[in-house]
């Protein structure tokens, strides 16, 4: 891992904006415990899981895939999966625990069951947006499956 030193010894022009990691499927794990926070104009509350990359699936131009990661270890490179958690929404929090990361329901709440989706797997389809501006290219998770 680069210092916090290296980083700001780094020349400024040499400095980019991180790729997107090109359209598929990845083998991602779930990366420590999900940061429980209150997001937007209403502070909604949610869970942010941090999705590690360890696998590319077939589906991924693996040419695209090299020239994106620049040498560096497709391991490097993770993804925040936003879950918000409302009365109309707390579906897909269940769906993702239960159905895609295979954790138990049982009599249980989802908030017995959190965490434990560290370290569990599954299989992320990503997709591509552009940003407001035009010119960033953002990463949008499209799908979550189970193993």
């Amino acid at each position: 891992m680069t210092s916090f030193q290296d980083i700001l010894n780094k020349p400024a022009a040499d400095i980019e904006a991180p790729k997107p990691l090109p359209v598929g499927t990845y083998l991602c794990i779930v990366n420590g415990q999900p940061e429980h926070k209150q997001m937007g104009k209403n502070n909604t509350d949610c869970f942010e899981f941090n999705l590690q990359f360890l696998q590319a699936g077939q589906d991924v131009d693996q040419q695209a895939l090299l020239e994106t990661l620049k040498g560096k270890n497709l391991n490097e490179r993770s993804l925040k999966h936003r879950l918000f958690v409302t009365d109309d929404s707390v579906w897909r929090l269940k769906e993702f625990l239960v159905d895609d990361l295979g954790i138990e329901q049982g009599t249980r709440g989802l908030g017995e069951m959190i965490p434990e989706a560290m370290g569990r797997q599954c299989y992320v389809t990503i997709g591509h947006r552009a940003g407001e501006d035009g010119k960033q290219i953002y990463m949008d998770i499209k799908d979550t499956a189970k193993v």
